[in-house]
C-alpha cells in the first residue's frame, strides 16, 4: 500500500498531528507512506518521503493575493504542477487531501489532474471549507448547498475582502473540480460532519465515513503524578476552577465575551484561559487568569484534570479537540451547542445549553458542580473512544476498501 497524504501542516496544529499519526503509523504497519504539507517549520527527521511544497514567504503573498481578489484558492500555481510530478513519481494507491486552504495549493488544478489521471481521492472534511468553496464555517447560511450568491456578506463580516464577488465563481470552480475525480470517496471527523457533506452536490452519492480525530492518550489521560502547582493549590482551598482553552479571547466567534461575562457572574469561581497567542489580553475581572499557549501536552493535560468542568463558547466547531482533551484528562465539558461538539461528546460527561444563553449556561456549570465525578472512569471511558489508534484502524481499513473498490 502506498498513500500520499496533503494538509497545510505536517506536526503542527491539529490537522498536522493529525496527518503525522497517519504516517508514522502507517510506516510503522510497513507501508509506504509519503506527505506534502504547505506551512510551518520542516519535520524533526528529514525524509524524502514528507515534502514542503512551498516557502512561508510565498504562502504570506498568495495569502496577501487572496484577501484582496476574494480568490482563496487560485495561487500557488508552479507549486501545485511540481506537486504534480512528485504524486506521479509516487504514484500512489490513494491520495488522502485534507485541509486545502491557507493559500499553499491550487485544489482546482490538483483535483482536475488527479481525475485525469484516474489517481484514487480521499477527502477528509475538517470544516466547511471543502464544501462552501469559501467559508470555514457556513454557519447559518445554506448557499452552500445550491450555489454561493456574487457577493457573499459573511466573507465581509470575517476577513474583509475587498473584493468580494468571486464566492460564487470559487464555488463554481471547487464543484467542477470534484467533478473531475472519477475515484471520489470522502470522511468527516464527525457526524455532524458527514451529515452536512451528504448535502454538498460537491458529493452527491459519494461515499462518506465518520471517522473522528483522535489523540495522543498516552499524554491526554488523568494522571495523578500530572501535578499543576498553580491549581493544585487552589483545589486545596476548595476552590472551584473553570477552564476555558482557547487561541483567541478576543475573536467574537470563539466567545471569549462569554467567558468573561461568566466570571463576573460568579466572583467566587476562578476562570483559567489557556492558549492565547499575540493578543492584547481584555480587562477581565479578578478571578480570571490567562496561560500563554501551552505547547507541553503534558502540561496542558494538567490544566485539563486539575479543573472542575472545560468551557467550550465557540459558535461552530466541526471536532472540538478541546471537548475530547478535557474528556480524555476525565473533566467534564460544559458549552454551548456549536455542532459538532454534542456529537462527538460522551453525554454522561458533557452537557450543552443553545448558543448564546448565557443563563442556562451559568446554571449547567453549577449543576457540575454539585456533581461528584470520578475522574478516573471519565478519563477510561474517553481515552477508550479517541485513542489515535483507533483513528488510524478506521482510515486504514477505508484505505484498503478504496484500493479494492473497482
Amino acid at each position: 500500500m502506498r498513500v500520499l497524504n496533503i494538509n497545510i501542516f505536517f506536526g503542527q496544529g491539529s490537522t498536522g498531528k493529525l496527518v503525522e499519526d497517519i504516517h508514522t503509523r502507517l510506516e510503522r504497519d510497513g507501508y509506504e507512506s509519503f506527505v506534502a504539507y504547505g506551512l510551518g517549520d520542516p519535520p524533526k527527521i528529514h525524509t524524502d518521503r514528507i515534502y514542503k511544497m512551498t516557502s512561508n514567504f510565498w504562502a504570506k503573498q498568495y495569502a496577501r493575493m487572496a484577501k484582496i481578489t476574494g480568490l482563496r484558492y487560485n495561487c500557488a500555481y508552479f507549486e501545485t504542477i511540481r506537486l504534480t510530478h512528485r504524486i506521479k513519481k509516487i504514484n500512489p494507491d490513494v491520495v488522502h487531501l485534507h485541509c486545502m486552504n491557507c493559500s499553499y495549493i491550487d485544489p482546482f488544478l490538483l483535483l482536475k489532474w488527479l481525475g485525469e489521471h484516474n489517481f484514487k481521492v480521499l477527502v477528509t472534511h475538517h470544516a466547511d471549507v471543502t464544501i462552501t468553496a469559501n467559508c470555514d464555517h457556513a454557519y447559518d447560511c445554506e448557499l452552500w448547498k445550491t450555489g454561493c450568491k456574487r457577493f457573499c456578506l459573511q466573507l465581509k463580516k470575517e476577513r474583509h475582502y475587498i473584493f468580494l464577488a468571486n464566492a460564487a465563481l470559487s464555488w463554481g470552480q471547487m464543484r467542477r473540480a470534484f467533478l473531475k475525480v472519477k475515484y471520489l470517496y470522502a470522511s468527516g471527523v464527525s457526524k455532524w460532519m458527514v451529515e452536512r457533506v451528504k448535502m454538498s452536490p460537491f458529493f452527491a452519492n459519494v461515499e462518506c465515513r465518520v471517522i473522528e480525530n483522535g489523540l495522543d492518550i498516552s499524554s491526554f489521560r488523568y494522571d495523578a503524578n500530572n501535578v499543576n502547582s498553580t491549581l493544585s493549590e487552589l483545589k486545596k482551598q476548595n476552590t472551584k476552577i473553570v477552564l476555558h482553552v482557547t487561541p483567541s479571547v478576543l475573536n467574537p466567534l470563539k466567545g471569549g465575551q462569554y467567558v468573561i461575562e461568566l466570571a463576573k457572574r460568579m466572583p467566587n469561581v476562578k476562570f483559567v484561559i489557556v492558549g492565547c497567542r499575540n493578543e492584547k489580553l481584555p480587562t477581565s475581572p479578578p478571578n480570571v487568569s490567562y496561560v500563554p499557549y501551552v505547547d507541553s501536552k503534558q502540561e496542558l493535560a494538567s490544566y485539563y484534570q486539575h479543573a472542575d468542568v472545560t468551557l467550550l463558547t465557540s459558535k461552530r466547531e466541526s471536532f472540538s479537540l478541546v471537548t475530547a482533551e478535557s474528556l480524555c484528562c476525565g473533566t467534564p465539558v460544559v458549552g454551548f451547542k456549536a455542532g459538532a461538539p454534542e456529537s462527538i461528546a460522551i453525554a454522561e460527561y458533557a452537557s450543552f445549553v443553545e448558543y448564546g444563553d448565557i443563563e442556562d449556561l451559568q446554571k449547567t456549570i453549577e449543576l457540575v458542580f454539585c456533581k461528584k465525578y470520578d475522574k478516573i472512569a471519565i478519563s477510561k471511558a474517553a481515552c477508550q473512544r479517541y485513542d489515535s489508534e483507533n483513528m488510524y484502524a478506521q482510515y486504514l481499513s477505508y484505505y484498503r476498501d478504496i484500493i479494492s473498490d473497482k
